[in-house]
């Protein structure tokens, strides 16, 4: 038998030099990430202690502050609102919200009767005239003699001297008589009804009595008085006819009175009652104090028709309040006695601090107080520069860390030592010590070191 040897293809060949090319190929891969892990894992660590854990900052001439931009509200406060009785159309107001107002100065007018105002506890409640007695008589008097009309003993007794001085002072303010009573619609409106009630009643009586004579008197139609009437037939619902024609005949006659009465009461009311030197009610506003500033009301109105009692004259504070609103953040940076600078309608400029915080309520949010650093009024002299009847809103600065000059760094390079001491620690590991005179917004200004030092901060380095 012969061996035959048997051999490989040709395709077999090729294939078998690439599975060992990738063979040793994947050997060489996994050396090298075998030895990478070695080195890493077996290394060993870095000494944490040698790094450095700072970075250096330089030491600059700066301003360190910080201050907030904000609206402050200025208003006039209402102290007291004082009313005024109804009966009449408002024709003008006279008087300049806002101003000082004096005894005597006239406010407004009703129905072209000029209204003044006065000082006094006591308002008007009545008309004034001879023979009454009182406070309010007392602060009548005070008012004519303030203005020059009265220069009798002020007494409250409302005499001949008292009339006098009022009826100059009424011909001075154009005001001839006053009327002393005026018929309200409610009363015209009873005498109205009053007449045709006594119409009605005298028509009836008055046909009751015709008809009883006609119907039983034999002389139908020419007997119309019970006098003349002496011959009545006896009729058998009928007792006594002369009593009960005389009856009939005196209560037409009483209708027919009743009726006069009733139209002359109605003829006086169309005509009210008028004299000279009495003060009519609604004339004086009394109010505590003069001088005094003070706004109508915003609802007294040219040609309203004052039917009821209505607010008339408002009583201002002396001076206008000043307050910022503050969020809760806000709250937290500011505290009384933070400098505040408010800025003026002109363009001034008026120092102020805050005096007062408000805590939040329910309908709003806190409120820190201004007054100006002396306790006076933020506004000084120029408080007229206030509107009257509404908020004015003015820009205000708010120092919540005054602004200071000197040396800067950042905030975060002072440190305090074991001792207490504020210090700053240099670049060469030296503790220097400081004061800081400032620090706000990440930058302290202090004092005990100059300008291009280089002190250590908190960093990677």
């Amino acid at each position: 038998m012969i061996d035959q040897e048997v051999g490989l293809t040709p395709t077999r060949r090729r294939h078998s030099s690439l599975i060992a090319g990738c063979l040793l190929a994947a050997l060489a891969i996994g050396g090298l990430i075998g030895g990478w892990a070695a080195r890493t894992l077996l290394a060993a660590p870095a000494d944490v202690l040698a790094a450095p854990n700072f970075a250096l900052a330089t030491a600059t001439e700066g301003t360190v502050g910080q201050t907030l931009r904000l609206n402050a509200v200025a208003t006039w406060e209402t102290t007291a609102t004082f009313q005024v009785p109804g009966g009449g159309v408002v024709t003008e107001r006279l008087f300049t919200d806002g101003e000082q107002a004096q005894p005597g100065d006239v406010l407004y007018s009703v129905g072209l009767r000029p209204v003044v105002i006065a000082q006094g506890t006591i308002p008007s409640f009545r008309d004034m005239t001879v023979g009454d007695t009182g406070v309010d008589v007392m602060q009548l008097q005070t008012l004519l003699a303030a203005t020059g009309y009265f220069t009798g003993e002020i007494t409250g007794v409302f005499g001949a001297g008292t009339q006098a001085a009022v009826a100059a002072w009424q011909r001075d303010l154009g005001i001839a008589e006053t009327v002393t009573h005026a018929p309200s619609a409610t009363e015209i409106a009873r005498a109205d009804q009053a007449v045709r009630n006594a119409e009605l009643n005298q028509l009836v009586t008055e046909r009751s009595f015709v008809y009883f004579l006609m119907e039983h008197h034999p002389n139908r139609g020419e007997v119309r008085e019970c006098s003349m009437a002496t011959n009545f037939p006896e009729a058998a619902w009928v007792d006594d006819p002369v009593t009960a024609c005389v009856r009939l005949e005196q209560a037409a006659r009483d209708a027919t009175d009743e009726l006069r009465f009733a139209q002359e009461d109605r003829a006086h009311l169309a005509a009210p009652a008028t004299a000279a030197g009495v003060v009519a009610r609604g004339d004086i506003i009394f109010v505590p104090t003069l001088q005094a500033r003070v706004a109508l009301a915003a609802g007294l109105t040219v040609g309203m028709d004052i039917s009821t009692t209505v607010d008339a004259v408002h009583l201002l504070a002396a001076v206008p309040s000043f307050w910022i609103s503050l969020s809760d953040g806000q709250l937290a940076m500011i505290s009384v006695g933070t400098a505040v600078e408010v800025s003026s309608p002109t363009g001034g400029v008026w120092p102020a601090v805050v005096v007062e915080i408000l805590p939040a309520t329910n309908i709003g949010p806190a409120r820190a107080v201004l007054a100006a650093p002396d306790g006076s009024p933020v506004c000084g002299s120029e408080c007229d520069l206030i509107s009257v009847g509404q908020d004015t809103l003015l820009p205000v600065a708010v120092f919540v860390v005054p602004e200071v000059r000197g040396v800067v760094i950042p905030a975060a390079s002072v440190v305090t030592t074991a001792d207490g001491t504020t210090a700053v620690r240099l670049a060469d590991g030296t503790v220097l010590p400081v004061h800081v005179v400032a620090s706000a917004v990440g930058s302290a200004a202090v004092s005990g070191i100059e300008v291009g030092t280089q002190v250590r901060t908190p960093g990677d380095g």
